[in-house]
């Protein structure tokens, strides 16, 4: 029973990073024009997941962690799509970084050289590409994507949440970055990179416990 848990937990993380939420334009469009929209958007967006991704790996690899734990065999067990075998990762080691007002999530191997596959931050001290920040005003976002963030993003009364790249459906699905935005203000901005999609239990319940502390949503 506890494989079946851990693999529904596996598949599950693997269906949000293949399709990002709330993303506003549709890339498979038959429109032309939506389809720009799209190739523009995305293009802004793998600027700011490649920057974001830099303050993540930077805070992997030169602060010290709040959690760390090894994986255990039956946390690394996963099954390819269409396969009928179990493999097992080479993740062997969770690591959660958690200091004020920013949070880490990463994975090792043996040789504990982590990888960071996700980041929030809620610190307006960090500003990433085209000025973006939270606690900055929507407008810094569309004069960066050169559209009203009511257009390119998912509005769901005064929240509207940016989301991106989105490629459409795909069997790994890209790095991504969410933005959220409250009453016209940057309140959050997470990133979520493809990994190994095995995670130790024990690391994920100290991350949201934290990212609760924080007033902030699970990873997952």
């Amino acid at each position: 029973m506890k494989r079946v848990v851990l693999l529904v937990l596996a598949a599950f993380v693997v269906s949000i990073c293949a399709w990002p939420a709330g993303a506003a334009y549709d890339p498979l469009s038959s429109s032309r024009t939506e389809r720009a929209k799209a190739e523009a958007f995305n293009g802004k967006m793998e600027l700011l997941v490649r920057d974001v991704g830099k303050l993540a790996d930077q805070i992997a690899a030169y602060n010290k962690p709040a959690f760390e734990v090894r994986l255990t065999r039956e946390e690394r067990q996963y099954q390819e799509m269409g396969e009928d075998n179990y493999r097992t990762s080479r993740i062997l080691y969770n690591r959660v970084w958690a200091k004020d007002k920013t949070l880490v999530l990463g994975e090792a191997r043996g040789d504990k050289r982590f990888y960071a596959t996700f980041l929030t931050t809620i610190d307006p001290e960090y500003s990433f590409v085209g000025g973006i920040r939270v606690g900055a005003g929507t407008k810094i976002l569309e004069n960066f994507f050169g559209d009203s963030i009511m257009n390119a993003g998912n509005v769901e009364g005064q929240k509207v949440t940016l989301t991106g790249p989105d490629y459409g459906p795909t069997d790994g699905g890209p790095d991504h970055v969410n933005i959220t935005c409250v009453n016209g203000v940057i309140t959050e901005i997470r990133l979520y990179r493809s990994g190994s999609y095995v995670f130790s239990f024990k690391a994920l319940d100290f991350a949201n416990k934290r990212l609760h502390q924080m007033g902030l949503a699970n990873i997952y």
